[in-house]
């Protein structure tokens, strides 16, 4: 048993935030046509989007067979906002958080996330495979809803801690609903979650 005097109970500032700088957004638009990135930051192939930098993405659109990846520096902080967002990803997942600093991800308006029956994980293990996979750590905020439905994976698995201070969850998963491999920190937000495995792990 780890004493309660080692676990980091808190909140930051970041955690909390669910405001940003609106004038210095990057946009992206994802379309089964191809996908558009309006700003910097980011570089499209395909569907397929790959954000490289520090900023604020706000995301919209829908496409099927498109993956979301971030590999940004290890000083860089990463705000995803998602705003009307519908994926359905590849391999298992649709956001790949590969490496940055710190990802905020925020809920505006409604949005869905799915992995594919068609798909196999193929890149992804069962103890590492989501929808959403962060290498890092991971926090969620906002007022928004977030539908993720995983058939072969988890739902949201991040391998640092995974921090949930607002947002609307419906979660459906062969798996687990919520993974942090450090920790899962709920300061807000309401969650159903239907997963065969663990609902939080």
């Amino acid at each position: 048993t780890v004493p309660l005097s080692a676990m980091n109970l808190e909140y930051s500032g970041r955690d909390l935030a669910t405001d940003y700088d609106k004038s210095s957004t990057t946009r992206i638009v994802f379309s089964d046509s191809g996908s558009t990135v309006f700003g910097k930051g980011a570089e499209t192939a395909d569907k397929d989007i790959v954000i490289s930098s520090a900023g604020v993405y706000i995301l919209t659109g829908t496409a099927k067979g498109a993956v979301l990846t971030v590999r940004a520096d290890a000083a860089d902080d990463v705000t995803l906002v998602l705003d009307g967002l519908s994926l359905v990803g590849k391999n298992g997942t649709a956001i790949d958080i590969r490496s940055a600093g710190n990802v905020r991800i925020l809920l505006e308006g409604e949005n869905s996330l799915s992995d594919s029956s068609e798909d196999k994980p193929s890149a992804i293990g069962k103890t590492t495979g989501g929808v959403i996979l962060s290498r890092v750590g991971l926090s969620f905020g906002g007022g928004g809803s977030l539908s993720v439905t995983a058939l072969r994976t988890h739902g949201i698995f991040s391998e640092g801690a995974l921090t949930i201070t607002g947002g609307n969850y419906n979660i459906y998963t062969a798996m687990a609903g919520l993974v942090g491999e450090h920790c899962v920190k709920i300061g807000g937000g309401t969650f159903t979650i239907k997963a065969e495995e663990e609902g939080i792990l």
